[in-house]
């Protein structure tokens, strides 16, 4: 089985930016190339909302313990505001719904639903 799967594919490595402790150690010329190929966001502004989450204080990120589900943490980085009451990370947070949206396996959906 792991031969099928794609474990050197740019979207999986990519997707590690999820993860609140590997904010720091993902490049974001990755996270935009997966904006581009997910079809998400515009890139400048990606490129822009990663670097600004990167440089987020730890204190300013919602609590998060390693091994818990992301998509909570990435709702509460959707409703951090601006000073001017706009959503901080519009086009970053849809990256990572995008992205956690992605199936966690390579079976076919009707095969999955069927059994």
């Amino acid at each position: 089985m792991l031969t099928k799967f794609p474990v050197n594919d740019e979207v999986l490595k990519t997707q590690s930016f999820l993860c609140p402790e590997n904010r720091q150690n993902t490049s974001t010329e990755s996270v935009v190339k997966l904006s581009v190929r997910l079809g998400v966001g515009n890139p400048d502004r990606i490129h822009d909302e990663f670097v600004d989450f990167q440089l987020l204080s730890e204190s300013a990120l919602p609590p998060y313990v390693e091994g818990m589900a992301l998509d909570p943490f990435w709702s509460c980085i959707a409703s951090i505001k601006t000073p001017l009451q706009k959503a901080r990370f519009p086009q970053l947070s849809s990256l990572a719904f995008a992205a956690l949206s992605i199936p966690h396996s390579n079976a076919d959906p009707e095969f999955v639903s069927a059994h």
